[in-house]
Formats: C-alpha cells, sequence, structure tokens
C-alpha cells in the first residue's frame, strides 16, 4: 500500500475491473510469484496503458509519454539497450540532480536501486506502459546509433584503456588471478601472486559499474544480468604470447565482484622437472606415464597444480605416433598432438559422458580433468584395464587417501590395484626470490626482501611431491580395504617413502624455498 492506496482498490474504483478479476489475479499472482499488476495485464483485465495510469495515481508519480521522449545520446549511453530492454526502463533526461527514468515496473525497487548506482546519480522514477517503452527503446537507440558492445565503455572513454592497463600490470606482475571488488566508496582491485592476495589499487565507486560491465563484454557475459553469477572468457594478445583469461562475476551487496582467472601466458607447458619434480620422484612419475596402460592420479586441494603436471605429463608424451584425447573444465592450454574436448554441463557433456565417448576414439592416453564421481571412477578405472593409459586429477590430501578415495567411490578393490600406476600428491610452495635470499644460522636461506621481489622474499612458485606406487604390498593393503594411513605408513616405513614435507624441507636446505614456506604449506600434513 503507497500513498493509502492499493493498487486493487484504484482499478476497482475506476471501474477498470470487476472484484471476480481482482480475485483471479490475485490467485495467478500468489501461483506465479508475480506483482498484481503484471497478473492483471496477462490474464487480460487491464491493458498496459490502463496499468501505467492507475500505478502512476497509486504511487502519486509522473506518466511519462515516451512516445514523444527525445532523451540526449548521452543519456542513453548511460543505459545499455540490452538493460533497458530487460528492465523496461527508458532514462528520460536530467532534472534537479537527478536523472528522469521511465519504468513499466516502478514498485520493483531492486530494479531502482540497480539504475541509480549504475548512474551513481539519484533516479527520479516516471511510469509508462511497457510496450509503448519498447517502440520507443527501438525509436531511440537505433537513432543514435549506439554500438551495443561499446555501451558502457563509453560511460567513461578511459574506462577500456584503464581495464586494460589493470590487466597487463597484473600479468606483468605474474598474477594468478585479479579481483575487481566493489565496496561502499570505491572498487578495489586486488592481485593472487604465488598463492598470496595482495592489493594492487583502488579507483572511485563513479567508475565502478563501467568497470564490470566492460569486463563483462569482454567476457562474452550478459551485461543486463547483474542479480545472479555469471562465466565467461576471454584472450588478449600481449607482447608475443596469447594470454587466456576465464571470468567469474559474483553479485555482492555493493554491486558485481569480478574475478580474472589468468590461465595460460602461452601455448607451451611447463616441462617435467621445471614442475619442481626431481629425483626418485621424476623418475617414478616417467616412468608411470610411460606405460602402455593404467592409472596414473594426480592429488591435492585446489591451486595445487595439478593440471601443470598433467599438462607437462601429457606435453612430454606427445607425438604423432599416439593418439591422445582429452576432457577437461576447462581447457586452459592448448596442446599439440593433443584432441582436446571441455566439460559442457548444458548440453550434458559431463566427465563421465566424455569419457565414455572419447573410448569410442580409438585413443591410446585419455586425460580426464578429474575423478570427481563414481561412474568417472569405475570408466577410467576400466579403460585403464583394458589396455589405456588414463592420466587424472582427484582432491584429497595426500596420495594414500587417492587410493581410498577410490575405494570410497566404487571401485573395486582388484581394478585398482591391477590399474593404479602411481598416486602422486603435490602443493605449490614459494620460491625464494634469487636475487636477494641469503643463508640462516642453520641449514636453510631466507629472504629478506628486495626491489626484485617487491620486499617479499619470494618470487615465483614450485612443487613439492609424494608418490606411491604399486610396490611391495601396496596391493595387498588396497585388496584388503586398508585406510589411508595405513597405506601411508607402509609406503613410509617399508618403501622409504619421500613425503611432501620431506621433500620440502630437501628443497629448503638446497636454497630453493624456505622452511617457513614449507610448514605454512604442510602444516596440517602427517
Amino acid at each position: 500500500m503507497i500513498n493509502g492506496n492499493r493498487l486493487g482498490d484504484i482499478l476497482s474504483k475506476a471501474g477498470l475491473i470487476t472484484e471476480p478479476q481482482l480475485q483471479e489475479a490475485l490467485k495467478e499472482m500468489d501461483q506465479r510469484g508475480t506483482r498484481l499488476g503484471r497478473a492483471l495485464v496477462c490474464l487480460g483485465f487491464i491493458s498496459e496503458e490502463g496499468l501505467a495510469n492507475a500505478l502512476s495515481q497509486q504511487l502519486g508519480i509522473e506518466l511519462a509519454d515516451v512516445d514523444i521522449a527525445n532523451p540526449s545520446e548521452e543519456l542513453l549511453k548511460l543505459i545499455p539497450v540490452s538493460l533497458a530492454k530487460k528492465r523496461a526502463i527508458l532514462p528520460l533526461e536530467r532534472r534537479n540532480g537527478h536523472i528522469v527514468v521511465a519504468m513499466a515496473d516502478p514498485l520493483n525497487l531492486a530494479v531502482v536501486d540497480e539504475i541509480s548506482s549504475r548512474l551513481s546519480t539519484p533516479v527520479l522514477v516516471a511510469v509508462a506502459a511497457e510496450d509503448r517503452i519498447e517502440k520507443a527503446i527501438e525509436r531511440l537507440y537505433g537513432a543514435a546509433k549506439i554500438p551495443v558492445a561499446d555501451l558502457s565503455a563509453t560511460v567513461a572513454p578511459a574506462v577500456s584503456r584503464m581495464i586494460e592497463s589493470v590487466i597487463r600490470q597484473g600479468v606483468k606482475e605474474r598474477a594468478s588471478d585479479i579481483h575487481f571488488e566493489p565496496e561502499e566508496d570505491f572498487i578495489r582491485i586486488r592481485h593472487r601472486i604465488d598463492g598470496v592476495m595482495l592489493s594492487a589499487e583502488t579507483h572511485p565507486k563513479a567508475v565502478a559499474g563501467s568497470m564490470i560491465s566492460r569486463l563483462k563484454i569482454m567476457a562474452g557475459m550478459d551485461i543486463a544480468e547483474t542479480r545472479a553469477p555469471q562465466d565467461g572468457g576471454f584472450r588478449l594478445k600481449m607482447d608475443s604470447n596469447d594470454v587466456e583469461f576465464r571470468v567469474s562475476s559474483f553479485p555482492t551487496i555493493h554491486g558485481e565482484s569480478v574475478v580474472l582467472r589468468i590461465l595460460a601466458h602461452s601455448d607451451t607447458p611447463l616441462g617435467l622437472a621445471e614442475t619442481g619434480l626431481d629425483g626418485l620422484a621424476l623418475a617414478g612419475f616417467r616412468e608411470a606415464i610411460e606405460s602402455s596402460w593404467g592409472l596414473v592420479v594426480v592429488t591435492g586441494p585446489t591451486g595445487s597444480g595439478k593440471t601443470t603436471t598433467l599438462y607437462a605429463a601429457i606435453s612430454a608424451l606427445a607425438s604423432p605416433g599416439k593418439t591422445i584425447v582429452s576432457i577437461e573444465d576447462p581447457v586452459e592450454r592448448r596442446l599439440a598432438f593433443v584432441r582436446q574436448t571441455q566439460v559442457n554441463l548444458k548440453a550434458g557433456l559431463t566427465f563421465s559422458k566424455g569419457l565414455r565417448s572419447v573410448l569410442r576414439q580409438d585413443p591410446d592416453i585419455i586425460m580426464v580433468g578429474e575423478i570427481r564421481d563414481p561412474e568417472t571412477a569405475e570408466t577410467a578405472a576400466q579403460a585403464a584395464l583394458t589396455g589405456h593409459l588414463v592420466l587424472s586429477t582427484m582432491h584429497t590430501v595426500d596420495s594414500a587417501s587417492a587410493v581410498v578415495r577410490l575405494l570410497d567411490l566404487g571401485v573395486e578393490p582388484y581394478k585398482i590395484a591391477s590399474t593404479l600406476k602411481l598416486a602422486l600428491a603435490q602443493r605449490l610452495v614459494r620460491k625464494l626470490c634469487q636475487s636477494c635470499k641469503e643463508r640462516t644460522d642453520g641449514a636453510g636461506w631466507n629472504g629478506p626482501g628486495c626491489p626484485s621481489c617487491k620486499g617479499a622474499g619470494y618470487k615465483g612458485r614450485t612443487g613439492i611431491f609424494e608418490i606411491i606406487g604399486s610396490g611391495e604390498g601396496i596391493k595387498e593393503l588396497i585388496m584388503g580395504r586398508r585406510p589411508a594411513h595405513a597405506i601411508r605408513d607402509h609406503a613410509v616405513n617399508a618403501l622409504g617413502l619421500e613425503t611432501l614435507r620431506d621433500d620440502g624441507y630437501r628443497k629448503a636446505e638446497a636454497g630453493i624455498t624456505s622452511h617457513q614456506e614449507v610448514d605454512r604449506v604442510t602444516r596440517n600434513l602427517r
């Protein structure tokens, strides 16, 4: 109820609807979760024009004559045509420090707030019939000849250049992610560098909406949709490399937050030794992936470098003489001699369904981005059992837990014991800055910080690893469905397993990283 009147009462008193029509519309409103006015129009009880007049009376707001409206091109540029059509809104004029906007549904306060936030100017709402607004949008935006993709950028001519500068700076500083985080009075930009979040810069709230819209346009996302998360991506040419970005938006109380994941600076993956694999771990991993069949699993939490290791392995194996097929989520690098495809949930292409289809492509080697469900686990084990080399990842804390996870997903013990060539667990640790690292009093090193590492003492990251293969006694433990700690203890005590922490400390003593960094990354491990 606004101004002491209800919409139903106004329409009834004006003789525009009957009481039975009102009751039917109220039922329709409850069933469909729509507004009363929209229900009345959908049922044919009132016209768009009649509804607009009623809303004008109910709310005590201006009834806009959009048929003769002639807003400036500058005003039209403030609201993209896609948003104008989706929300049935039209900017009309500037008046006393406000922007007057015609709306078909002025009771939708969320849209009013969205427009006000986007314009960074108070909004004065008028009402008009939805069909008239639609015709006015076609007439006015078409006459202005404003390209849809340029609308958000024209709000501030420097926004496109600003965004490109921010992105290039993030890539230059080796960021893995660039975060655009709106706050009440500004938008903050942060970089994740070597796994640590660092503040980069801030910009006024007035340009926040334009920056976010520009990023969404670049990523092929719907700029009119601001209340639901979206995903997209794009590629930029930087120096001699194509850099690929995965983009994610998420609504917050201060506007949309956008994160850019920098997927690849080039299409050339690291070599196996460049991942940090060395010694017995490298030798064991090479032996496993050079098998003609079997299952090789790389494990660790999100952001531990699992996919990088898989790409290094596939790159080492790829040749014109082998058929290699991958199913990934997403494809992060393009690989020569590899037929790559990407999970597409909307099209029904999951890891499990993709894997079954891949088996009909006569592959020698299959890379599955992740084993996360019983069907994928069973199909991967069966493929390995029938003569294919299958490489995949899992989210487990260590190598022994990967074995138990396969059991938990329903794979029979005999299949795991027969097919599992190796489980490789890994983490990423920061490397000491080579410009300022120095020995400590003990057997380790540290980095006091210098201009090269911006005072961090670290620059770049490398992997630390542990491997459990199908060595003596492991198969028996698998067949007996023994827990992860039993498998791990046997690997350590009987097979001399070098754990993640052992590998990390060895690299700390060699001056690659520090003991403090290894402790930070492995503190929750045995």
